[in-house]
């Protein structure tokens, strides 16, 4: 199991962690991070019932968990559980990186 383990680390490194395809995405990702966490916390306060974090997020969830964290908790928690994809398509054109397919 020792082998295939070290096998694995070394194809993430090579092939994601160390990829300069990738790694000039990196930048852009940040920029949706920061984007997206700041048009949440605006949605949080403002009440917006429309908003993801709300529709996907919040809808159903138990009282228990809005009385126990923050506003950038929240968000925090949303974000985190958000697949790669869901978050690239959550932002605005304008901060989607180039299609990385070929990787």
């Amino acid at each position: 199991m020792s082998t295939a383990l070290k096998a694995l680390k070394t194809f993430n490194y090579k092939y994601i962690y160390k990829n300069p395809v990738i790694k000039k995405h990196l930048s852009s990702i940040g920029d949706i991070f920061s984007f997206l966490f700041e048009k949440y916390m605006t949605d949080l306060e403002q009440g917006n019932p429309e908003s993801v974090i709300f529709t996907d997020f919040l809808s159903g969830m138990d009282s228990k968990y809005l009385d126990r964290h923050s506003p950038p908790e929240i968000v925090r928690d949303y974000i985190s559980g958000m697949t790669d994809s869901y978050l690239i398509r959550q932002a605005p054109a304008h901060l989607r990186p180039k299609s990385i397919d070929h990787v």
